[in-house]
């Protein structure tokens, strides 16, 4: 039996169990495939009506206006690069991407879809993750730890501060006056105090149970995730993280997003070059209530907006309608 077949009979059982008393109830939430793209990628970024995605040799602008049919805007293309991650602010997307042990950062304009354009760039290495906000980027850079640089001129960006925390650093999220840091081959996650970004400050890490493939943070709650589950961490006070709770969904969740409720998981079928998004209820006693139709490709990204869940696998993107009942 697969994970797919596991799952699926959770919700079906918790539905039957409803209605043994002669009324059926529905999951707490189902999901519903809309359009997608016959193309996949590494990480994506949703800001209005489109969808960034960072993948080998491009950058792509997809317009999402319709999720029935989205589309490929535009794309500023780069054989000698792949790219792996993007955060956009306003009309630029700034992306991070490597050629061998060569990084480079990216600032592109895309204030027209169909034509980006760069506006500057900085070559370096070891660039995995990038969260901007502001005028500052905050980027993962494996071993080196955590780079600030400052973006206020996307044809001039310059290296402000870096702050070494120990472990591979490849994901970045930023919550408050906080950023916070983990990474794949790390049980660990980094909250580092950026109040003056020239100056970070550690201001505490902690030991999880599972590895850090990917990092969302909504109030006070950072979920950590990587194929071994997914992590629920208080971080209400950032110099004191707890662990609020763990869970293993039916598969291996590679990427997560919590809209206060929900962990949204890109979670791969154990085994298999297939997935699903499921849905885990928490952060107090987590429980898996609701999984998507089985999709191609292994996980990579996930992102919610609107309603609506985007998925980005290594050979797809699909979009899904999240309803709660």
């Amino acid at each position: 039996m697969t994970n797919m077949k596991r799952i699926a009979g959770l919700v079906i059982v918790g539905i039957v169990v409803a209605g043994c008393g002669g009324r059926e109830e529905i999951p707490p939430v189902t999901f519903t495939q809309k359009g997608g793209l016959a193309f996949g990628g590494n990480h994506l970024a949703v800001q209005g009506n489109y969808l960034y995605i960072a993948t080998s040799g491009k950058l792509s602008v997809v317009d999402v206006s319709s999720v029935a049919t989205p589309y490929e805007a535009g794309k500023y293309e780069n054989a000698n690069v792949v790219f792996q991650d993007v955060s956009v602010k306003g009309t630029t997307a700034f992306a991070v991407g490597y050629n061998g042990n060569v990084g480079v950062l990216f600032a592109i304009d895309v204030a027209n879809p169909q034509n980006p354009v760069v506006q500057g760039f900085v070559i370096t290495r070891d660039l995995w993750g990038i969260y901007v906000d502001g005028n500052y980027a905050y980027v993962a850079a494996g071993d080196s730890g955590l780079w600030v640089y400052d973006v206020t001129n996307p044809a001039g960006m310059n290296k402000i501060a870096s702050l070494n925390t120990g472990g591979d650093l490849r994901e970045v999220w930023k919550s408050g006056n906080y950023v916070y840091l983990t990474g794949p081959f790390e049980k660990r996650v980094w909250a580092v105090n950026v109040a003056t970004p020239a100056n970070p400050v550690l201001a505490d890490s902690i030991s999880l149970p599972v590895s850090g493939e990917d990092i969302h943070i909504n109030g006070s709650v950072a979920v950590i995730s990587g194929p071994d589950g997914v992590a629920f961490v208080n971080a209400a006070q950032p110099s004191s993280l707890s662990v609020i709770s763990t869970f293993k969904p039916s598969g291996d969740p590679y990427a997560a997003w919590f809209d206060g409720e929900y962990a949204y998981t890109a979670t791969k079928i154990t085994g298999e070059g297939k997935g699903f998004i499921s849905a885990v209820e928490g952060p107090e006693a987590p429980r898996e209530v609701a999984a998507s139709s089985q999709i191609s490709g292994t996980p990579a990204d996930i992102a919610y907006d609107g309603n609506f869940c985007y998925i980005l696998t290594s050979s797809q993107m699909f979009i899904y309608a999240v309803t709660k009942n």
